[in-house]
């Protein structure tokens, strides 16, 4: 994949074909001295592209949750996978909690 999200660090990634469009699913967390707001980046990052160069950036999808809130599914996600079914589009990850 030649993409790099801006002021992350990224890894793991995984793909979807949609009509033709591939979009691009990936790990990433901010580099040291990040201006992105959390939200953005702790996430699972996204980019498309229509041809195999030009990639553009999407908002990030999965951000963390609220620990208090949701005590074992609060810190950033694990590698995951994406498929589609009967025109529905699943986006699979794994998850830690604080232990």
């Amino acid at each position: 994949m030649k993409y790099h999200a801006p002021q992350t660090s990224m890894w793991d990634a995984w793909y979807l074909n949609i009509k033709g469009r591939i979009h691009a699913f990936h790990l990433q967390n901010p580099l040291k001295d990040c201006t992105l707001p959390e939200t953005t980046a702790w996430c699972v990052g996204h980019a498309v592209r229509d041809d195999l160069l030009h990639w553009q950036q999407c908002a990030g999808v999965l951000p963390p949750l609220k620990d208090d809130a949701n005590p074992q599914d609060y810190q950033a996600k694990y590698t995951g996978g994406a498929a589609e079914k009967d025109g529905k589009y699943f986006l699979y990850y794994t998850m830690r909690d604080q232990d």
